[in-house]
C-alpha cells in the first residue's frame, strides 16, 4: 500500500492549491492574505517524508515543487507570457520509533505573471507535523497512517491578519482489491483560528477575515503496473464554512487524473497530474451551474520530490 499513499499525498497537493485559490478568489480573505486556509497557497499536503523515505534511518531531509500551469495559458503563443505558480518546501524529519515521526517544513511560493511580467516570492507559514504508521484499518481497510498538521502564523499575511494557526489532519482509508487495482477514500479536515476583524488589502480596501472550518475529501481508484508506476483518478469536493456561524462560503468540485513515477527506491518520485476544479460557491453565493470539464477549470501539474 505504501504507492497508494504516495500517489495520494501527492494528489492532495493538488486539490488543495485548488482549495487554497478559491479562498484568494472570495471576499473571506484577500489575496496576498491567504492565511494557512490550504497550508500554503498552492497545496497542503505535499508527500509525508515518512511515506516516501525508504531507509531506516533516523533523519530523512525532502524537497519538494509543484509546478501548476492553467490550462487557458497554454493558448498563449508566447511563452514568456504564460503564468504559472509553484509551490516547494524544504521538510526535515525525525523518526522517534518504528511509528511515529515529527516534521518541521518550510514552505514558498513562487509566482510568475505572464502578461505583466511580474515574478513574485512569498514565504509562507512554517508547519510542523506528526506521523504515525501502521495504525488499524477502517471497514477492513488496510492499515492508515494519519498525519498532524500544525500551521503555525510565521508568514506577514498570517501576522496581518492575527492569525493564531491551523490545524489539520490527512488520512487516507486505503482498500486493496487484488494487486493491479486498489480504492481509497480520502479525509482532510481543517480549523483555521483567525480573530474577526479587517485587513486592508493591496487596494486599500478592508476585507473581512474570520476563522474558517475546511474539509476536502475525496474517492481515488488506482491500478498499479509495477513498483515504480502508478496511475490514478480522485474526485470529490472542497467545502469551506465561516466557524462562527457554520455558514457555507465556499465550494468546490474536485477532479483529477494522473500518473506516479517512483525512481532510485523512492528517494525521487515525479507526478504528472490534470485536474479539474469547478466552482460550486463562491462568497457564500451559489455560482451558476456550468460545464464542469472546460479550459478554465483545468490545470496541468506536476509535482517532483527528493528524499534523503
Amino acid at each position: 500500500m505504501k504507492k497508494v499513499i504516495i500517489t495520494a499525498a501527492f494528489a492532495t497537493l493538488t486539490t488543495a492549491a485548488q482549495a487554497q485559490q478559491v479562498s484568494s478568489s472570495t471576499t473571506t480573505v484577500p489575496s496576498t492574505t491567504t492565511v494557512a486556509a490550504a497550508g500554503n497557497q498552492l497545496s497542503t499536503p505535499l508527500p509525508d517524508p515518512e511515506v516516501l523515505a525508504t531507509a531506516k534511518k533516523p533523519w530523512s531531509l525532502s524537497f519538494v515543487n509543484q509546478t501548476s500551469l492553467a490550462a487557458e495559458d497554454i493558448n498563449y503563443l508566447n511563452n514568456s507570457k504564460k503564468s504559472y505558480q509553484a509551490l516547494s518546501y524544504a521538510g526535515l524529519a525525525y523518526k522517534l520509533n518504528e511509528k511515529s515521526r515529527l516534521g518541521l517544513r518550510q514552505y514558498v511560493t513562487m509566482s510568475h505573471d505572464g502578461p505583466t511580467g511580474a515574478d513574485k516570492t512569498t514565504l509562507n507559514d512554517t508547519v510542523l507535523t506528526y506521523s504515525r504508521s501502521n495504525v488499524s484499518g477502517i471497514l477492513n481497510s488496510d492499515q492508515l497512517a494519519p498525519l498532524f498538521w500544525y500551521y503555525a502564523p510565521t508568514s506577514n499575511a498570517s501576522r496581518e491578519a492575527k492569525s493564531y494557526g491551523q490545524v489539520r489532519l490527512d488520512l487516507e482509508i486505503p482498500w486493496t482489491l487484488n494487486p493491479q487495482w486498489s480504492v481509497s477514500y480520502y479525509l482532510n479536515p481543517r480549523q483555521n483560528f483567525i480573530p474577526e476583524g479587517e485587513v486592508v488589502g493591496p487596494d486599500g480596501k478592508p476585507t473581512p477575515v474570520f476563522s474558517k472550518t475546511t474539509l476536502i475529501h475525496y474517492g481515488y481508484l488506482y491500478r498499479t503496473f509495477s513498483d515504480t508506476v502508478t496511475a490514478y483518478t480522485y474526485g470529490g469536493f472542497m467545502h469551506r464554512w465561516k466557524t462562527s456561524s457554520a455558514k457555507l462560503t465556499d465550494e468546490e468540485l474536485l477532479l483529477g487524473l494522473g500518473a506516479s513515477f517512483t525512481l532510485m527506491g523512492g528517494k525521487i518520485n515525479l507526478m504528472p497530474e490534470i485536474s479539474v476544479s469547478s466552482v460550486q460557491v463562491k462568497g457564500a453565493q451559489k455560482v451558476a451551474a456550468e460545464r464542469i470539464i472546460q479550459e478554465k477549470n483545468i490545470s496541468y501539474v506536476m509535482t517532483s520530490a527528493f528524499v534523503f
